[in-house]
């Protein structure tokens, strides 16, 4: 589902723990039950599943742009009160004042126009509403992407780097990930898609150790009005 979230102290995490450990990561220190819930850039649905089932929110909504991803999540991840939609990060298809929490992970890297989404998220947020936020950046974007949350009106913020915790995920998982390369993927695509994985050894995992790339977590307990 994603590059994964894990504790220097987790040894051994079972398959997928990791990439539901990001999910946990992003809400951590605030309860959803009973809230209602946005994903923005929802993918294949399983991590906003996750939430939905073991954290209790009254309503859950997946959001992402892939006709395809929304059409898996419809058809794979089925529970009462939680819904999949298409649309746009930049342009939401909610009133105001619709959510309780909104996260996003690992998304937002691919967004043309990121400073409309940060403005979608503040007008479909509830007053007093929390957004928690997880994504990587090159080194050097890293103080513009701060910057562009502090200059859209995100309050009672705070920013973690998360690079290690990241990078000990994809250390923990990589027999997981080597072997559904190996099963599921032509031999022509594995080299590729073992970067896209960001496996050991690959670009992305070698940029992550060096402190080139970054990963950060945001979480926003308020928004000014």
């Amino acid at each position: 589902m994603n590059y994964g979230y894990v504790n220097a102290e987790t040894l051994n995490p079972a398959f997928e723990e990791t990439s539901k450990n990001l999910y946990l990561h992003a809400i951590d220190g605030v309860s959803i039950e009973g809230k209602s819930l946005l994903e923005i850039g929802c993918g294949r649905g399983g991590g906003l599943h996750h939430l939905h089932t073991t954290k209790k929110p009254s309503q859950s909504t997946g959001l992402d742009l892939s006709e395809w991803n929304i059409a898996f999540c419809q058809s794979r991840f089925q529970a009462n009160n939680l819904s999949y939609v298409v649309g746009s990060a930049d342009k939401l298809p909610f009133e105001d004042n619709s959510f309780d929490a909104i996260i996003n992970v690992e998304s937002s890297h691919i967004y043309p126009d990121f400073e409309a989404f940060l403005k979608e998220v503040k007008r479909v947020l509830k007053p007093g509403g929390y957004f928690g936020f997880a994504d990587f950046r090159s080194n050097d974007q890293k103080a513009p992407l701060i910057q562009h949350f502090n200059e859209n009106g995100f309050s009672n913020h705070t920013v973690s780097d998360i690079s290690d915790n990241v990078r000990l995920a994809l250390n923990a998982d990589e027999e997981n990930r080597v072997n559904l390369i190996r099963k599921y993927a032509p031999k022509w695509l594995q080299s590729p898609v073992s970067q896209f994985a960001g496996v050991p050894g690959s670009k992305f995992y070698k940029d992550l150790s060096s402190g080139e790339t970054v990963y950060l977590s945001l979480k926003s307990h308020q928004l000014h009005a």
